[in-house]
């Protein structure tokens, strides 16, 4: 019988995936080693509790290294989901489960990222909301009763355009308690759950803006749920878990919501990136969105390896549409995805197939339940319930393996790209452990040498640098300067910014004169029309004081009105566009310019310290100490773009008609006057200049806040983090030297025994640091055995 891995697609096992769990278990047991020797250091080194102030003496990389051990074991493999609006990512998601867990509707659904963790232990989904994210939820819902009670006529005013959210509002209004738990149990109940979750961000950013719960969110809202496998196929879960993480769409045009940081940061965690595209809509606005994104993310991966494509809704292909050969070369020309990684598959189908193979028992009235009759309804035909009461239930059911194994293309997916999932992610987290244990160990042999030496050393010797040690931690910890560098940097950054933010806004801001000159009238390729009338509107807008007249234009349309103000839009956003990227692009170089600085001079005020400091342990313990590295994340920035709003206004005008015959005074006199409504949709450009201003300076002013805010949680956090970790660094040797003191107290036999274990634990470790090279070589072998390169192994051989 053919073996499921994680993804709970039944597939067999490769010579190369044995190789890689061999060398996963071989892992585990040398992590298993290591944190044993790690635990045997701490425990052999203790200090008694004779000073409640005294540091415990856990080696700094004890928890580094097991976590190490704890990401091999889980082998987590995050795939990210991406896909405009409709496209059918819940429907996807939703096969994967064989469940209808996802919520769905016509309008945007998704404002914030959740993970699904495919594992078998959960047979019915369970949704966990961590208890820090569920005080955001909580606080956000307390924010938004404030605010209505405040200004409910407001808060309405604002919902008249999301009709959507209105039941939602209600119950987060006339609920001052729990909207929903942290563990909630059951498909309806948790797809209730996600519900009220996104639509409560939403309004969020509608109604109280300046909180919003997803900027702050540090872990996501996540749910277990077993995959779907048909009835007789195994699961091996040795290789790991499969996490979806359902992201919102990349051309969600949510105010506020933080869309673009919050599917950037889901990206980058992610080791395989899964682009939905619908069939129907490849060559729209919809998919140029996707487009965008997918080569975004290729600059950040270095190309799209690790990206695939899945083709959705090709069962509404007709003749004439793009064969299956054409559609690989369409994506591949278009996105730059390899076309052995383009997939066409029709969700809906699978999704319908897999809900009714996994209900097992439908009972004597199956025909009536809504798994087969959905099901029915997508795969027999305009007359499937004539076809459903003649049919029997293997019979149809064997169709659902049909459209399962081979007509909904779904199986074939998982069968292709899981192995992909392993090959490029399970290596990769192998590999990361192994180097992050490397360096920890070589730092545990760095403090056992140490260690040795000064149980050597006599204790006046001890004592003089223990108290030098003390001086070096207190220069580095009271170092005003250090913190004024910090924020002399911080506040050059600022200001640059806050200038090239200025500028920007002055460039890129529309004006009236300019944006409708007779040559950018005609790029635009609005209606004749317009165009007609403005002819001559330059020299008429600085010559005629009545402005308002000449910046108001008439149609007989409201689709005519706002197609007029969208291209107004677009023609603004071209050129601003350009201007965004370039501000972006100073202000990422000045940036790294400045971290660089900040580098230098933190190094050039602590490296001193360290290297006297090293220099004194080397001369009175012979003994060679490595020094730290100082890094600082880069500042990242979202797209800028400009959306129209519905600024079009209804005017409804009266004129006088006269009627006139030939046979009444031969038309010389009306015959009969009257008047009528005539429904004018009116565009103020004025107005529309204006809204494309505001627009253009909130996302200006969004960079600087951008910027602004990485200065404080990233670069400030980050390089405050690192002058702490050069305290803790010294603190280490000096905590090392402490208990030589005690060690000295020791009687002759005691020192014997400590001393034997001490080289016990320099052996082992010595021989797990030799040992981690050879995996990692043979993390490059299963690789190579995938056929696939991935990145240069590390390198150890300077430690």
């Amino acid at each position: 019988m053919a073996t499921a891995i994680s993804s709970g697609i039944p597939q067999d096992i490769q010579p190369s995936e044995t190789l890689l769990e061999d060398l996963r278990q071989d892992v585990i047991h040398l992590l298993k080693q290591t944190v044993g020797i790690v635990e045997r250091y701490n425990s052999l080194h203790k200090t008694a509790e004779r000073d409640s102030s005294q540091e415990k003496t856990e080696f700094s990389g004890t928890a580094a290294i097991r976590q190490a051990l704890t990401n091999v074991e889980e082998m987590a493999l995050r795939m990210a989901v991406v896909a405009p609006m409709k496209a059918g990512k819940s429907t996807i998601i939703n096969a994967i489960v064989g469940q209808p867990l996802l919520p769905a509707r016509n309008t945007a659904m998704t404002a914030t990222a959740t993970e699904i963790v495919l594992d078998t232990n959960y047979p019915e989904p369970v949704l966990f909301v961590p208890e820090e994210t569920l005080a955001l939820f909580k606080k956000a819902a307390v924010k938004i009763r404030q605010e209505y009670n405040r200004n409910g006529d407001n808060v309405k005013a604002k919902l008249q355009k999301y009709p959507h959210l209105y039941t939602t509002f209600e119950n987060i209004i006339r609920n001052d308690g729990t909207l929903f738990k942290e563990e909630t149990t059951g498909v309806e109940s948790v797809r209730e759950a996600l519900q009220l979750m996104n639509d409560l961000v939403r309004l969020a950013s509608q109604i109280v803006p300046a909180y919003n719960p997803v900027k702050r969110m540090r872990e996501l809202p996540q749910i277990r749920v077993a995959p779907f496998t048909s009835e007789g196929e195994a699961i091996n879960t040795a290789l790991g878990n499969l996490v979806i993480i359902d992201t919102p769409g990349p051309n969600e045009a949510g105010e506020n919501l933080e869309i673009k940081n919050i599917f950037a940061e889901q990206l980058e965690r992610s080791s395989l990136i899964l682009v939905v595209l619908d069939f129907t809509q490849l060559k729209t606005e919809a998919a140029k969105s996707v487009q965008e994104t997918v080569q975004a993310i290729a600059e950040i991966r270095g190309g799209t390896e690790n990206i695939y494509a899945l083709v959705n809704k090709v069962d509404q292909r007709r003749t004439g549409d793009m064969t299956p050969a054409e559609v690989r070369e369409f994506v591949q020309q278009e996105f730059r995805i390899p076309s052995s990684h383009v997939f066409e598959l029709s969700a809906q189908r699978a999704y319908c197939a897999a809900r009714f193979l996994k209900q097992h028992d439908l009972g004597e009235d199956w025909r009536t339940r809504p798994e087969a009759r959905d099901l029915a309804r997508e795969i027999l035909g305009d007359d499937w319930e004539e076809d459903l009461e003649d049919i029997d239930k293997d019979a149809f059911t064997k169709k659902a393996r049909k459209q399962w194994y081979e007509r909904s293309g779904f199986y074939q997916f998982f069968t292709k790209v899981i192995s992909e999932l392993i090959k490029i992610a399970a290596p990769k987290v192998i590999r990361e452990s192994l180097n992050i244990t490397h360096g920890f160990i070589h730092k545990l042999l760095e403090d056992i040498n140490l260690r040795k030496r000064s149980y050597q050393a006599a204790l006046g010797t001890l004592e003089n640098e223990i108290k030098q040690l003390n001086q070096d931690i207190k220069k580095i910890e009271n170092s005003a300067n250090l913190l004024n560098i910090i924020e002399e940097y911080q506040k050059e950054i600022k200001n640059q910014v806050a200038s090239e933010v200025s500028e920007l806004k002055n460039k890129a801001r529309a004006d009236v004169s300019h944006l409708f000159s007779q040559k950018e009238y005609e790029q635009a390729d609005v209606l004749k029309k317009v165009m007609l009338f403005l002819t001559d509107f330059a020299h008429k807008l600085t010559n005629d004081k009545s402005r308002e007249d000449h910046l108001r234009i008439p149609f007989s349309s409201r689709h005519d009105a706002e197609d007029f103000q969208g291209k107004i839009f677009n023609l603004v956003s071209q050129e601003a566009e350009k201007f965004f990227g370039d501000t972006q692009k100073k202000i990422e170089k000045f940036v790294g310019e400045k971290i660089l600085g900040l580098k230098k001079e933190i190094e050039e005020e602590t490296q001193p310290i360290l290297e006297k400091a090293r220099e004194r342990l080397q001369m009175t313990f012979n003994v060679q100490l490595s020094l730290p590295d100082f890094q600082v994340s880069k500042a990242s920035f979202g797209n800028s773009e400009l959306r129209p709003e519905p600024l079009t206004r209804t005017v409804n005008k009266f004129r006088k008609v006269e009627r006139r015959f030939w046979w009444h005074w031969l038309w010389l006199i009306p015959y009969e006057i009257y008047t009528e409504t005539i429904q004018e949709y009116v565009v103020y450009l004025n107005k529309v200049v204006e809204e494309i201003n505001r627009q253009i300076d909130t996302q200006a002013n969004q960079i600087e806040q951008e910027v602004n805010n990485y200065l404080e949680n990233g670069f400030k956090v980050e390089a405050e983090q690192y002058i702490e970790y050069l305290s803790s660094y010294l603190k280490d040797y000096r905590t090392t030297l402490i208990e030589s003191q005690e060690y000295q107290r020791k009687s002759a036999v005691e020192k014997e025994e400590v001393m034997k274990q001490l080289e016990q634990l320099e052996e082992d470790a010595q021989k797990a640091k030799c040992d981690i090279p050879i995996y990692s070589r043979r993390v490059e072998e299963v690789l190579e055995n995938y056929g696939s390169s991935c990145d240069s192994p590390a390198n150890f051989s300077n430690q």
